[in-house]
């Protein structure tokens, strides 16, 4: 039985020798002889016969290259220790982005609770409080374009009620408003407070007045806000307080009230007027 491997194995060698044979594993094939993962390399002067045992010889080198390998238990530990630590680096992971979720969901509630409580809208009014130099704190401060009752209700605090506007230019905009019981009058800029004027008391004998007036019987170029010294009969009244709106540097300017004299046509509507 000896003799007869070792013949076979003799046989092998000298074939290999003759024909220059080769095995590897690799997916080409020769002479269309499909022999698992192997390719057999020959001479073209090689007989049939010989080119036959030789691919028989391949095909049984093939199934020894393909045949399963066993692990040993020491690799399998090793495998399984693998698998366990990447199991676990990965559930890792995964808590730790449960947690981002969790703690980014609850920012965001917080948020929308503090939103929905006035204490995170910027509207121009957030920073005013009672008592602190209210035009101070408004210039400079941009304006919401959204509801004027939506503004109301957010500050409540203020007493904050919108008293009307006028628009002065294609860029400027005057509106009054009531905050903190006494009102104030201010000049926008594209949405932007440039200036407040804190305006004094008026009523229907002391109108509010707001256009163009005449001093010494010249026409002034500029809009004035003016409080009125109301007289029966008169369609021109006199002037106790003025400021000329300079719109080219968007401020109030304090005037003279000497020789100053506005039309009745445009004291406010709340005093008395059209």
């Amino acid at each position: 039985m000896q003799g007869q491997r070792a013949a076979h194995w003799s046989e092998q060698v000298a074939l290999g020798e003759s024909a220059r044979a080769s095995v590897r594993r690799t997916r080409v094939f020769r002479r269309r002889n499909k022999v698992g993962h192997v390719t057999i390399d020959f001479c073209p002067s090689m007989p049939n016969e010989q080119y036959h045992r030789m691919v028989a010889v391949a095909r049984a080198a093939s199934n020894r290259l393909l045949r399963p390998t066993r692990l040993s238990r020491r690799t399998q530990k090793h495998a399984l220790r693998q698998l366990a630590d990447g199991r676990t680096a990965a559930l890792g992971r995964m808590v730790k982005h449960m947690r981002m979720q969790i703690l980014l969901s609850s920012s965001a509630l917080v948020f929308s609770l503090l939103c929905r409580s006035g204490m995170c809208a910027s509207d121009g009014f957030s920073a005013v409080r009672c008592g602190s130099d209210i035009p101070a704190e408004l210039i400079g401060q941009t304006m919401k374009n959204e509801r004027i009752v939506v503004i109301e209700e957010r500050h409540k605090n203020l007493g904050l009620k919108d008293l009307g506007g006028t628009e002065i230019s294609e860029r400027l905009f005057l509106i009054s408003w009531k905050i903190c019981g006494d009102e104030y009058d201010l000049l926008e800029e594209n949405g932007i407070v440039r200036d407040v004027l804190k305006s004094p008391p008026h009523s229907r004998q002391a109108p509010k007045f707001i256009g163009s007036c005449q001093i010494h019987s010249h026409e002034l170029p500029d809009s004035i806000i003016a409080v009125l010294d109301r007289k029966e009969g008169a369609e021109m009244l006199r002037a106790r307080f003025a400021w000329k709106i300079d719109e080219k540097r968007a401020k109030f300017v304090k005037l003279s009230t000497e020789g100053l004299l506005c039309p009745r046509s445009g004291v406010i509507t709340a005093d008395g007027g059209l």
